[in-house]
């Protein structure tokens, strides 16, 4: 399993990143998990 932690690109970009660019880091992590399980993290400024 992995486990995908959102708040990580916030804080190296230092910007909010749009819709299309989460999704696509979000979908290049799956595809390079090779069919396991991958777990994402919503940001959570909490």
């Amino acid at each position: 399993m992995g486990f995908f932690r959102t708040e990580l690109p916030f804080l190296i970009w230092k910007r909010f990143l749009s819709e299309d660019e989460q999704f696509s880091l979000y979908k290049n992590a799956v595809a390079q998990a090779g069919g396991r399980e991958v777990r994402i993290r919503t940001l959570n400024f909490g």
